[in-house]
């Protein structure tokens, strides 16, 4: 996962479909604590061997797509 910049990897994720949000769950001692992950420090994440982009930061003729169009494809 790429996160504000930093690439993170060997994290468990969830990600919820029905509310488009990206979750992170800690290992060890917190294991029972689930953190949403902040949608606009998301550049990418992998999942089952595929590769997410936050749709809202694709470059499209130099400039960026609207924040209105939202999700990860």
């Amino acid at each position: 996962m790429f996160y504000d910049g930093q690439y993170f990897m060997n994290i468990e994720l969830k990600y919820d479909i029905l509310y488009d949000k990206l979750i992170y769950k800690p290992m060890g001692n917190k294991s029972f604590l689930n953190i949403e992950l902040i949608k606009n420090k998301i550049d990418s994440f992998s999942f089952q061997n595929h590769r997410f982009i936050n749709a809202g930061l694709i470059e499209e003729n130099k400039g960026l797509v609207s924040r209105t169009f939202g999700g990860y494809f």
